[in-house]
């Protein structure tokens, strides 16, 4: 078996929306930084956010005038489809700030070294191995919808679970169970949001459409720490 390559598309480098873009969501994602570190109120927050708006005011502008934009905004003319890119923004967000708190929790309230968390960690981890196997079959069976709904509910009632922890908690099976419903939750959304997005999307903007998937997860694991 082998996989054909792809007709070539010569094309230009949108350079200038690039550099919007790049500028822009790193000034966004400064600024959340700073509000948590300092406060909302803080000048150089309310100059980052602005720096934001105004970046990605005109990255907007750049991508409708250009001929071959790194954004085609025909992605978003579904609805369908314009949910699944938000969801693929949040899902990160949550996940990276648990990933966080949690190893916290881990080391410095249950007193585990910080090889012992690692492995503590495995149960989510072998759930998402295991979970990429078996929910294109469920999204198959089921469709993309009632998968992504039990994506979003078992995340939700894994922060739930989480939100108990205290110091009279132990790993098993509070930590353990709550984990492995995240986990479950977490690989159900990303395969069904995956499969949403590129399932009916056209040649030539797979490539665009893949790129903002990625884009989306990085931003929302970095607001998300912020």
């Amino acid at each position: 078996r082998f996989v054909a390559e792809a007709p070539r598309q010569p094309g230009r480098l949108d350079i200038g929306g690039a550099i919007a873009s790049t500028l822009g969501v790193s000034a966004l994602v400064y600024g959340f930084i700073r509000a948590a570190e300092v406060n909302w109120s803080d000048p150089l927050t309310i100059g980052s956010f602005a720096a934001a708006v105004v970046l990605l005011g005109a990255f907007v502008g750049i991508e409708r005038r250009v001929a071959q934009p790194i954004l085609p905004f025909r992605l978003f003319n579904e609805r369908k489809r314009t949910v699944a890119f938000i969801n693929q923004m949040l899902v990160p967000a949550t996940l990276f700030g648990v990933f966080f708190f949690l190893t916290q929790y881990l080391q410095v309230v249950l007193g585990m070294s910080a090889v012992q968390s690692g492995f503590a960690f495995l149960p989510f981890s072998a759930t998402i191995v295991i979970g990429s196997r078996l929910v294109p079959r469920a999204v198959a069976r089921f469709g993309p919808r009632a998968v992504m709904i039990y994506g979003g509910l078992a995340v939700a009632t894994g922060l739930v679970l989480m939100s108990r922890l205290d110091e009279t908690a132990s790993y098993f099976p509070m930590v353990f169970v709550s984990m492995l419903i995240m986990a479950s939750g977490a690989v159900a959304s990303f395969v069904s949001l995956s499969l949403a997005i590129m399932g009916a999307i056209s040649p030539e903007d797979s490539g665009p459409a893949s790129g903002l998937m990625q884009t989306n997860q990085q931003i929302g694991g970095a607001i998300g720490l912020a």
